[in-house]
């Protein structure tokens, strides 16, 4: 009898839930050593106030939804309505009242690696080739905005989105690329390296947090002020970097492939508990605490984290295909 293969979950975003202590949340199920080679994406009600942990699937991005391809779903995002909009390899996917419908961006737009909702009816897809993605919620008119947002040279990836409501935004990515959206303009600013920028914060317009490769972060202040802040790890090399950045109950956090969560204390990223280990590359604050996620490839990605302002607690997640 040949044995069964063996399936692993890649727990990759999550966005406040419909109900207390539940979760959206996208989780990625594959295989090893090859994990895109046959992969299927879920959309997942997830219910942390049981022991174990349950979820109902909502979505499943398998052949039935996309008969082309094995669609990836990359980032989410909630609107007031309850729509969830999930970012994916070719476009989006509104799903809102048990309806999921899929929206197709044109090629050379690239996958929507993230998203942001700041308020009003407008969300933003930050996508692999440079651009950002306007959605209006009145229409679903799809915009592209960002040509400022392009490197010049080359397509730079927009890795990370966030802003103060729906009219300041800043986009980071590949190459230094850094990017303001305000007074209904995008503008090109000048990073303070060149180095591949994956997460940003905005904490106001004049306090903005920008997470890079080595270790290497900054606080912003809207204009032409960067101050590098330090890391107390002695390790911080190519290895280390700032996968997600976000805000906990005043307090800045930062998710750090294969080194766990870090909080800011002054100047100074340190530690913010021995148990997380490499076990968190994205956060997400929701109704259910501060979430992260392990969001690797492989038996690393199945960790789910959480902290309630006073306690961290971690365990793995499996969804099986079956």
């Amino acid at each position: 009898m040949p044995k069964k293969a063996k399936y692993y979950t890649r727990l990759q975003a999550a966005c406040i839930g419909d109900n207390p202590g539940h979760i959206y949340a996208i989780a990625i199920s594959h295989q090893m050593p090859d994990p895109t080679a046959d992969l299927t994406s879920y959309l997942i009600d997830l219910n942390l106030g049981t022991t174990p942990p349950q979820f109902k699937i909502l979505i499943s991005g398998d052949k039935a939804m996309f008969p082309e391809y094995s669609s990836c779903f990359n980032c989410i995002t909630k609107m007031p309505d309850g729509a969830l909009y999930v970012g994916e390899d070719d476009g989006f996917i509104k799903y809102l009242n048990g309806k999921a419908s899929v929206f197709k961006f044109e090629s050379h737009v690239g996958i929507s690696n993230c998203v942001y909702y700041g308020g009003g009816d407008t969300i933003f897809f930050g996508t692999s080739r440079g651009e950002v993605v306007q959605v209006k919620n009145s229409d679903f008119k799809v915009m592209l905005i960002a040509s400022a947002a392009k490197q010049k040279s080359k397509d730079a990836s927009v890795e990370a989105i966030h802003g103060i409501g729906p009219n300041f935004i800043v986009a980071v990515g590949e190459s230094g690329l850094v990017s303001r959206f305000r007074k209904g303009t995008w503008e090109r600013v000048k990073p303070p390296s060149n180095a591949h920028i994956f997460s940003v914060w905005c904490r106001s317009e004049t306090e903005i947090y920008v997470g890079a490769l080595r270790g290497a972060s900054w606080r912003w202040d809207g204009e032409s002020v960067w101050k590098k802040l330090k890391v107390d790890f002695e390790h911080a090399d190519l290895n280390f970097y700032f996968s997600n950045i976000t805000e906990y109950q005043g307090t800045m956090y930062a998710g750090c492939v294969e080194h766990g969560v870090y909080r800011l204390d002054g100047d100074t990223w340190v530690a913010a508990s021995k148990i997380l280990d490499e076990r968190v590359c994205n956060l997400s604050v929701t109704n259910a605490g501060l979430i992260g996620l392990g969001a690797l490839w492989g038996d690393s990605g199945s960790w789910l984290t959480r902290f309630d302002g006073t306690t961290w607690t971690t365990q793995q997640i499996h969804v099986d295909p079956g």
